[in-house]
This record gives C-alpha cells, structure tokens and sequence, in this order.
C-alpha cells in the first residue's frame, strides 16, 4: 500500500533515509564497539531521520508539528530499538563483520 501523498512523500522519506544512512555510515566507520554503533543507528533515524517526515506532514497536511516530530519518533525509537536488540543477541551467534 503506498502513501496517500503519493511522489512528494517517496521523494522526501527516501531522501531522509538515504541522509540517515550515509551518517550512520560515516559516524560507524569511526566506532569499534558494537553496542555504540547500535546506539548510533537508532538515535540517528530518530531524531534526524524524522524531522523531514513531520516537516512534510506539518506542510502538506497541515498537522501540528511538534506533536508529530514527537509520535513520529516514538515510532523509530522503537523500531529502531527492537531491531538493535535483535542484531545485538543475533551478533552473539554470527560474526556479522563479514
């Protein structure tokens, strides 16, 4: 099912998240421990990944946009965590750095 928005809302997510993964990319390059580039790559899509998202939304549909930067966050936070998680536990039995 694609966005009610249509091309401006695949334009302006997969800008966001092509910028949050080249920073995640970047920052990581710089980090060794596990448990830090995992909180990297959860802060990162949350806090700048979503602030185009609700720019758009407050823009284009006119919805308050604190209270959507907000719930919007929430959202990857917690995706973004249970996927951490994940990787973390999956790391203990696979060497992911191949």
């Amino acid at each position: 099912m694609g966005s009610p928005l249509g091309p401006i809302d695949m334009l302006v997510g997969t800008s966001a998240t092509f910028i949050t993964a080249v920073m995640i990319y970047l920052i990581n390059k710089h980090i060794s421990n596990l448990k830090m580039k995992l909180v990297v790559s959860t802060l990162i899509p949350t806090f700048i990944g979503m602030l185009p998202i609700a720019l758009e939304l407050h823009y284009i549909q006119h919805v308050p946009f604190w209270l959507t930067y907000g719930t919007s966050m929430l959202g990857e936070f917690g995706s973004c965590l249970i996927c951490a998680i994940l990787v973390y536990f999956l790391s203990k039995r696979i060497d992911l750095s191949k």
